[in-house]
């Protein structure tokens, strides 16, 4: 299993699961395709954003931390 820490790479890998593209996420969201994408290129991700795209992508999301089991 490849770990990717990158949250940006996250929801790209989740968008092509679920067959989507930025603008149609964007549109999904009720946000901008500008300010979705600034969001990539920042890796600027808060928990509530990524709860949303779960839900629209049908996923799920869980917030990990684990400290002496590791993942964090």
């Amino acid at each position: 299993m490849i770990k990717i820490s990158n949250t940006t790479e996250k929801v790209k890998i989740l968008m092509i699961k679920c067959g989507t593209n930025q603008k149609e996420l964007s549109a999904k969201l009720g946000i901008s395709q500008p300010a979705l994408s600034k969001k990539f290129k920042q890796n600027d991700w808060r928990e509530s954003d990524l709860e949303e795209i779960a839900k629209v992508c049908g996923a799920e999301f869980d917030t990990m931390f684990k400290y002496n089991g590791e993942v964090i």
